[in-house]
């Protein structure tokens, strides 16, 4: 483990390297990446910004986090995959251009670990049950059309048709995000454990695709025959 501190002044040689000596940039990318802790002072702004975007081609995995106070951070929260912006009196325009802002410092582990566990782990479930009902209500037509030769003859009703969106894509997720609190905010910030499943991807991923393609398959097989 080791750490790297560099100046505005060297920083600006290494990074006009990009064009002249691509071996040597690429090497200093690769120290700033395995680095435990990289300080850069006496930076202007369009610096802050080329370092986070240094940061993103050395190593595609890594997510960017940016906080700033000041407009001169403005270019850097733009480049940043998280932009976190430190509100002041007369400083709308930095809230702007970033994704969060927040008015104490204290309160940034409140946003990255309880509530962004809480959007991570709605939104993968957000996104395979729309793949859910999205595959149901199109098989549950197929597998119509195919016992009846594909004639013209209605499957479902139409008071059916016309509430589906709502009854199956409104409601449930609705009543999902007000109700789905499993743990408390207390639970939350003293348990590393409970981060391992981003790491891990463990509520997205190819395994849960496939088990809800065919789970709405099967139970559209099973409406069309009790509709008939």
């Amino acid at each position: 483990k080791f750490g790297l501190a560099v100046t505005g002044k060297y920083f600006g040689k290494i990074h006009s390297y990009l064009n002249t000596n691509k071996l040597l940039y690429k090497q200093f990318s690769d120290i700033l990446v395995r680095s435990e802790i990289a300080i850069f002072g006496e930076m202007v702004p369009t610096m802050k910004q080329q370092v986070i975007r240094m940061v993103r081609k050395a190593n595609k995995d890594k997510v960017t986090l940016a906080i700033g106070d000041g407009v001169n951070d403005i270019p850097m929260l733009r480049e940043a995959h998280v932009g976190v912006a430190l509100f002041r009196a007369n400083q709308y325009n930095l809230c702007k251009h970033s994704d969060y802002y927040l008015q104490k410092f204290c309160q940034l582990k409140l946003l990255l670990f309880y509530f962004g566990r809480g959007c991570y782990r709605k939104n993968p479930k957000l996104v395979l049950y729309m793949f859910f009902k999205n595959v149901l209500y199109v098989m549950t037509t197929f597998w119509a059309g195919t016992l009846n030769q594909f004639s013209a003859t209605v499957l479902k009703p139409l008071l059916m048709e016309n509430f589906f969106t709502l009854l199956l894509s409104a409601l449930p997720m609705l009543m999902y995000g007000l109700f789905d609190k499993p743990f408390t905010k207390e639970q939350m910030l003293f348990n590393p454990l409970m981060y391992q499943t981003g790491k891990q991807r463990l509520y997205l991923n190819d395994r849960k695709f496939v088990k809800e393609f065919v789970m709405a398959c099967v139970l559209s097989l099973y409406l069309s025959f009790n509709c008939l």
